[in-house]
């Protein structure tokens, strides 16, 4: 089966947003499609982003809602532990998604990142 480590970001709007490539990408998930790779840290930030007051206030999220998707992305992902960290982001936190491939020993592995614009 393959296998995803999905962006934190990905993650969120998929969360505070039911329609668009982000929701589409986690519904996939839920169906089986594919095998969703986490760490605890990984999991910790989408918690943490969620909560953020803008965002909860924003999209009118409640405690409920947000343990409700954690608890989904606990239940049918899989938890990786990442001992070695990897260092080759520019964002030390996205160092965190190929942490988590690195421990894999699979060929059928995708990672999605958030794509930003730099000027």
């Amino acid at each position: 089966m393959l296998q995803a480590v999905i962006d934190t970001n990905i993650l969120v709007r998929a969360n505070i947003k039911a329609t668009g490539s982000d929701f589409r990408i986690f519904q996939a998930f839920l169906d089986g499609k594919f095998e969703l790779l986490y760490s605890e840290m990984l999991i910790r930030e989408v918690g943490e982003v969620l909560n953020y007051p803008r965002i909860f206030t924003k999209y009118h999220l409640t405690q409920k809602i947000i343990s409700k998707f954690i608890e989904s992305i606990a239940t049918f992902g899989k938890l990786v532990y990442s001992p070695k960290k990897v260092q080759i982001c520019r964002d030390p936190e996205d160092d965190e998604l190929f942490s988590i491939a690195w421990q894999l020993p699979t060929r059928s592995l995708f990672i999605s990142f958030q794509a930003t614009k730099t000027s």
